[in-house]
């Protein structure tokens, strides 16, 4: 069994070394960037975790230009932005078998991969996961916070069936639920409301916490996901935001998002799946979003690299 993980930043790197961990594993190949690549042929791949620092050496590491042998199972842990290019750069690795775990922000992301690859839906297992992890550099991932919990699921019980036995082995905290569609709005609940109020701010997740007035402007762009959720036939009501709110509060005070992070450091980032695409729904459905146009027009005033 040949499992690939694209993507060895934070998420991704915290999967491979888990996975690298185990002894009785599958043959895993991590797919990354040339320079990322040779980083950890020569140094190994170091996952931090609280006062644990864990190192791996790894026998499979490739990059997106290399050729790569055809995979039965494919995790994919890059940011949306490099989605396409990156898929289409692997693209001789993948059957018309092989089963894709997609663990990105956004509610779409199916979608892109089945129309860049010209897919079955039915290879495109849904995915999510809780966690804050990042990449400290090339050969070293650092997990700040999150339970690191994996939710996989869709109607393709064959292909869940067969992921459930592979993956079993290994040290993930992996579950499967049938209605998955449900699960990945409520990570959008978490993910897109809190990274745009706390990147729009400059604030970390708990010096959010600690400010009222914009513990309820973040409540208000819930509440819009919310409504463009429900319009969807997705079930989502105001308990979700109350259970949001509360996981929020496990996260570490000095804890950021990968958004944010990415804007600090005026890199690419996935403003357009985390706030352009809720205002484009928003418009699309005939919704009012106005507390998402607010807080757009407030992230680019704020930071003048973004568009």
């Amino acid at each position: 069994m040949k499992i690939g993980i694209l993507g060895i930043g934070g998420i991704g790197g915290f999967i491979a070394s888990k996975m690298l961990q185990s002894k009785d594993k599958d043959e895993i190949i991590l797919i990354t960037k040339e320079r990322q690549k040779r980083a950890i042929i020569s140094e190994g791949l170091t996952l931090l975790d609280g006062d644990k620092s864990e190192k791996v050496h790894v026998i499979d590491v490739v990059s997106t230009n290399d050729k790569i042998e055809k995979l039965d199972i494919l995790f994919i842990a890059i940011k949306s932005y490099d989605l396409k290019e990156s898929l289409k750069n692997i693209r001789s690795s993948i059957s018309d078998k092989t089963l894709i775990i997609p663990l990105l922000n956004g509610i779409s992301i199916k979608n892109i991969i089945c129309d860049t690859l010209n897919l079955s839906e039915r290879q495109v297992i849904d995915g999510c996961i809780y966690i804050i992890s990042n990449k400290i550099n090339d050969s070293t991932i650092r997990h700040v916070g999150g339970p690191g919990r994996i939710i996989i699921g869709g109607e393709n019980q064959t292909a869940l069936n067969t992921l459930q036995t592979v993956l079993e082995k290994y040290d993930l905290d992996i579950g499967y639920h049938k209605d998955i569609k449900e699960i990945l709005w409520k990570k959008f609940l978490f993910v897109s409301p809190i990274s745009a109020i706390s990147t729009a701010n400059g604030v970390t997740f708990g010096a959010l916490q600690d400010d009222a007035y914009l513990m309820i402007q973040c409540q208000s762009l819930m509440e819009e996901v919310i409504l463009i959720a429900k319009k969807l036939g997705i079930n989502l009501s105001h308990e979700d935001i109350k259970n949001t709110i509360e996981m929020l509060k496990k996260f570490p005070y000095e804890a950021k998002s990968s958004f944010q992070l990415d804007i600090e450091k005026n890199q690419k980032n996935e403003k357009n799946i985390l706030i352009d695409d809720v205002i484009s729904l928003g418009e699309k459905l005939d919704l009012d979003v106005i507390n998402y146009i607010s807080i757009n027009q407030q992230i680019m005033d704020r930071y003048l690299c973004v568009q």
